[in-house]
């Protein structure tokens, strides 16, 4: 099927729902088994699939199940076999199936030959014994056959090993024996071992393969034997079997009609039957499969099976897919088991009804997860939170969708792109982001959610009548400005082509521009003239602050009227253990000013552990450090394909390193670790941009999933702005912190681990003061995930450095900034041109924006948040008071070679200043100078003082935020710590500074952005002029308050994580000290229920001594009766 994927489907193959979510029963001929709720029978048929179109196609998906072989000793009859020596003999079998109990039984009887093969069946004989690895004593043998110990033990290994070499002594010639019609296939090699799949039912059997593997990394020389030489009356003459047939490649039923035995060029015995197959021709066949072996008993109770081109038995599932939240709950059954165990108990219940037994059947996980990912394109269903979001955009001619990484701005834009060309029979659409690579994965998705409109026969043509319609651009040597018009192309497989294009004209109105990771793009080092030549009637911005190595971002002035602040908060790509363990390098959640915000959540499965490698960097050449990378990072490669036995990674693991310098240092050594690990996996290393070209799976013309090679995206972390892959190898990102390079630091572990769905690995070298140093303070605990991990918080030591490098950014103005001036045209259409607006703030009495949230003036250092209380997702707890350590069930920290001392961290995002004696709780921001000293005496050390205070920049860093109060249900701070705010909070005004470079217009756009506030530029218009605009603004001004319930633009987040700040330095036992202006020591005090009281709040502020936010902070010191010393500022030093 060419949308579906491979044509394995028969003419009267029945289609069956696999309904995880819904439990309904399933039937067969009409009478029900034992409430076997995994199976529904359907229906539906090809041609009603047809007239349905994509309604029935987008939420039907099918996966293979195929019979799970079991090891022999499980399934044998319990009688142990030590095996036969004869030393007189020329011959030793040192490999056989034991599934085969006739050619077995005739094989032990016989006195003849000699047989290595043993089989342990009872405890005194051996069974359930485990010998030590020679190579690492400190684990047995089974480890290196199977990678987990055994219930079976592993003596039985030793055993043959030594029968085989006592053969070898005797010069005996060495034979194996491969299942029926399968010589030489299913050999793995012995590094493969623990990590692959070696009941696949593919030419040997278990222990079969670890045998070969053996004999082949020996170097053994041994013949390879068809199990029908052995037991020639496996396929009788009339009996109903599976032959290949070599011209057609794909398997035929018939029935045998020949049995054929000849010597080949080597001397070795060949087999081969003539088979009469349904269709009524005859072929010649060297393999054959039992036709009524393994699947048999399963068809009876549920439909017709197929064969895969290997030869092994398969039936496709059907399974309803209702959303995203189904799919990952799914894919974790899958992966976990739980799906074969609840699939396996209902079969054998219902044969048991029958009177007769089944094999366990498996999950084809590969096959399940190329499924998996063009499903995640397909699935056209938006979470609750994502609709609302999407109403909210609807209505908007320029929209800002900023979100954290995985919440699904790609997704929604994809929803409202397609929304538009479908509305609209003509205008063009653009689509503008930094990379190619995100370019191939935007058009990939788009292609995948139009697959999902239409019938499949129409697909590819209504993708390029899509395509016609667009236009994209990506940066090219720092500038965005050549065109290109993407188109499907077709050689063996269909990929995507860029185009071309004229400039774009002057007078051509866009239906809608989509701008994706602005954040890298709107930058003051970044040119984007091309931006100001488009015309559009709808402009939508993507962007997470998180992922920004910049300082600051830099909104043209025409781009940022009006526009409208939409945020999504629910993160839908990534499990929760990832969303937790990324939340340390995060930077805070963006949130609307109106709206109230919550912590970031994870609507994702818990997830498996973040897996780390931290080693120790010796004093290496670069040769060797890049070979000692190569070497952790084939030992996390290992992990991965032990974690997901028997998954195809084509296209499912990325490799992600720092820069192109690192890569191309890099490539060799890890290519060749690669080969010699993995030498049957066919491992190749290839771009994101290489991988992205080819269009999803079920677009193609026919399968790759029988393919070989296994493509591994290893690329720069920066090419992976956007995208997303089922696991992600992080490696080398870290550096000191303190440097210059920390945003990009930051920016690149946060952005490397995010960029995974199920399972993220960081592989890197020990950097003293790194952001990774705490790793090593870090003990992992197994089980479930926590619920204290379990609720992300962004990391405020990363938000510590992020607002310091804001602060040297801000005071350095660069020799060459662009200058804002106000375009002639409008750019949005049906969009009145304004300047825009800010109000002057009173530096001594900041009444609009608390000291303690809001930068005051721009000589202050801004610091977010200086406190022992820093626990991001992924926060732990003291594991033990000895060891020192911080107990997390997000980081797996087992294979770290390195270990920390919490108290000498230099960045920990877990606490800081846990030994501190005193913390300042309540300090006067407009003492600056002492400000900053007080900044700095509190960054580390044991001597140094813990600082409560909180301080919020941007939106990033809780500017605007809301945080909800425990003891007013559904409302915020606000509502308790200030009265009802007039509209004039929600008016800035400022007045055109003409030596501007544009640094200071842009930060007072960012703060009335951040709050929903109006910014009013008085420059040079006329006094009639000038009044018409205020008196319009205030208008506008009071709508703004009035939707936002007349709360504090500026939001009420800082006082609930100071007020979890202070209650961590109680928890302490540190001393709380609070500072007064001078000369005003305890004048000005509230009581805590008088805060809301506008009367009252005048009242103290006549003679006061705190500021506006010092205020609400030394009243709520009071309501909880804590302790604190009180200041004069001039006492301060």
């Amino acid at each position: 099927d060419p949308i579906r994927g491979p044509r394995y489907k028969s003419r009267d193959c029945e289609d069956f729902d696999l309904c995880g979510v819904c439990h309904e029963d399933w039937t067969s001929g009409g009478s029900q088994l034992a409430q076997a709720h995994c199976f529904k029978k359907m229906s539906a048929m090809e041609s009603e699939e047809e007239q349905a179109g994509a309604a029935h196609w987008k939420s039907t998906e099918s996966f293979r199940l195929t019979v799970k072989e079991r090891p022999a000793n499980r399934s044998a009859a319990k009688i142990t076999y030590p095996g036969y020596q004869n030393d007189d003999a020329d011959v030793c079998w040192i490999s056989f199936p034991g599934k085969y109990k006739g050619g077995w039984d005739a094989l032990t009887a016989q006195t003849k030959d000699s047989v290595a093969c043993v089989f342990l069946c009872k405890p005194e004989d051996g069974e359930g014994r485990h010998e030590p690895d020679p190579d690492n004593e400190a684990l047995c043998l089974c480890h290196r056959i199977y990678g987990q110990s055994k219930p079976w033990g592993c003596y039985w290994y030793k055993a043959w090993k030594d029968n085989v070499h006592r053969a070898r002594r005797q010069k005996q010639r060495l034979k194996a024996v491969f299942f029926a019609g399968q010589v030489g296939r299913g050999k793995v090699s012995m590094k493969d071992l623990p990590t692959v799949d070696l009941w696949d039912g593919i030419g040997l059997g278990g222990s079969q393969k670890a045998e070969l593997a053996t004999a082949d990394e020996e170097g053994w020389e041994y013949e390879e034997v068809d199990v029908a030489t052995v037991l020639l009356g496996a396929f009788p003459e009339g009996a109903q079997v599976d032959a290949w047939c070599d011209a057609d490649k794909m398997w035929r039923r018939g029935r045998v009609a020949k049995f054929k035995k000849d010597v080949n060029d080597k001397g070795q015995e060949q087999v081969s039957w003539m088979v009469c197959c349904e269709t009524g021709e005859t072929i010649d066949t060297q393999y054959v499969m039992d036709a009524a072996m393994s699947m048999q008993g399963v068809l009876d109770c549920l439909g017709p099976s197929l064969r895969l081109a290997s030869g092994v038995s398969e039936m496709l599932v059907r399974v309803q897919v209702k959303d995203v939240l189904a799919l990952h709950a799914f894919r974790d059954r899958v992966l976990d088991g739980t799906l074969e165990d609840d699939i396996n108990e209902k079969l054998q219940e219902a044969a048991r009804l029958k009177g007769s037994s089944l094999p366990e059947i498996q999950v084809d996980k590969t096959r399940f997860f190329n499924l998996y990912e063009d499903s995640l394109l397909a699935l056209s269903e938006l979470t609750k939170h994502q609709k609302e979001k999407l109403c909210e955009m609807q209505n908007a001619t320029k929209i800002h969708l900023a979100a954290p990484a995985g919440a699904g701005k790609t997704f929604l834009a994809i929803h409202f792109l397609v929304h538009i060309l479908r509305k609209a029979s003509s205008g063009r659409v653009i689509y503008i982001t930094r990379s190619k690579e995100l370019v191939y994965h935007f058009l990939q998705w788009m292609t995948m959610r139009l697959a999902a409109l239409f019938p499949r026969k129409r697909i590819i043509a209504k993708i390029q009548d899509a395509f016609r319609r667009m236009i994209v651009v990506y940066e090219q040597d720092g500038q965005y400005s050549k065109c290109y018009r993407p188109e499907v192309a077709e050689t063996t497989s269909r990929f995507l082509e860029l185009k071309a294009l004229r400039p774009v004209e002057a007078q051509e109105k866009f239906a809608l521009v989509v701008v994706d990771e602005c954040h890298n793009i709107f930058r003051p080092d970044v040119s984007y003239e091309f931006m100001e030549l488009v015309r559009c009637h709808r402009l939508l911005l993507l962007s997470d602050a998180s992922q920004s190595a910049a300082a600051l971002q830099h909104y043209p002035f025409y781009l940022t009227y009006r526009m409208k602040h939409v945020n999504l908060a629910e993160i839908v790509r990534s499990t929760k253990r990832i969303v937790s363990g990324a939340a340390a390098f995060q930077l805070g959640q963006d949130a609307q000013a109106a709206d109230t915000a919550t912590v970031v959540n994870s609507l994702g499965t818990d997830g498996l552990p973040l897996k780390t490698y931290i080693f120790r960097k010796a004093a290496l050449r670069d040769d060797q450090l890049f070979m000692e990378y190569a070497k952790y990072v084939v030992q996390a490669v290992c992990h991965v394909v032990q974690t997901f036995a028997g998954i195809h990674f084509h296209r499912r693991l990325a490799i992600l390193v720092p820069n192109d310098l690192f890569l191309s240092k890099f490539e060799a050594h890890l290519k060749h670790d690669l080969s010699q690990w993995f030498p049957r996996r066919h491992f190749q290393l290839v771009s994101f941009k290489e991988s992205l070209r080819f269009l999803p799976e079920r677009l193609q013309r026919s399968s790759s999933q029988d393919l070989q090679e296994e493509r591994l995206v290893f690329d720069t972390v920066d090419a992976a702005d956007g995208l997303e892959q089922m696991i992600v190898v992080c490696v080398g990102l870290d550096a000191p912190s303190g440097g210059e390079e920390d945003l990009k630091t930051r920016a690149k572990l946060y952005k490397g681990i995010t960029r995974a769905q199920l399972l993220a690995i960081v592989v890197n070298e020990s950097i003293p003061g790194g952001w990774l140093e705490f790793l090593g303070a870090v003990k992992f605990e197994h089980g479930q995930l926590r619920a204290e991990e379990a609720t992300p918080q962004s990391s405020v030591a990363a938000a510590k450095m992020n607002v310091e490098a804001q602060r040297k950014a801000q005071s350095e103005s660069p020799k060459k900034q662009r200058v804002e001036v106000e375009p002639e045209a409008v750019r949005v259409e049906h969009v009145e041109e304004k300047t825009l607006l800010e109000t002057a703030e009173d530096p001594e009495e900041p009444r609009k924006r608390p000291a303690a949230a809001v930068r005051e003036t721009d000589t202050k250092s801004s610091v977010l948040q200086h406190t022992e209380h820093q626990q991001p997702a992924g926060r732990g707890r003291k594991s033990d008071e000895k060891d020192e350590k911080i107990a997390s069930s997000v980081w797996d920290t087992t294979s770290n070679e390195v270990s920390a001392r919490l108290d000498e961290l230099k960045l920990n995002p877990f606490e800081i200043n846990p030994d501190a004696k005193h913390c300042v709780v309540s300090f006067p921001l407009k003492y600056s100078d002492l400000w900053n000293r007080l900044v700095s005496s509190s960054t580390g050390g044991s001597g140094a003082v813990s600082l409560a205070e909180v301080v919020a920049t941007d939106r990033s860093f809780g500017l605007g935020q809301h945080g909800l109060n425990p003891e007013t249900p559904g409302e915020c701070w606000c509502q308790t710590i200030y009265p009802p705010l007039p509209a004039s909070t929600y008016l800035n005004v400022v007045e055109f500074d003409p030596h501007d470079d544009g640094q200071q217009m842009a930060l007072k756009r960012c703060d009335a952005e951040a709050m929903g506030q109006m910014l009013l530029v008085k420059k040079d218009q006329s006094d009639i002029e000038w009044e018409f605009e205020l008196a319009s603004a205030l208008e506008e001004a009071e709508e703004l308050c009035r939707r936002n319930r007349r709360r504090a633009p500026w939001g009420c987040m800082w006082f609930d994580l100071w007020r979890e700040n202070v209650a961590k330095a109680v928890e302490l036992g540190q001393v709380l000290h609070v500072f007064y202006f001078q000369d005003r020591k305890a004048q000005g005090k509230m009581a805590w229920d008088d805060l809301c009281d506008e009367g009252a709040r005048q009242r103290a502020r006549r003679v006061t001594g705190l500021g506006a936010s010092q205020t609400a902070e030394v009243a709520y010191l009071d309501k909880m009766g804590w302790n604190y010393v009180e200041h004069d500022i001039m006492e301060f030093e």
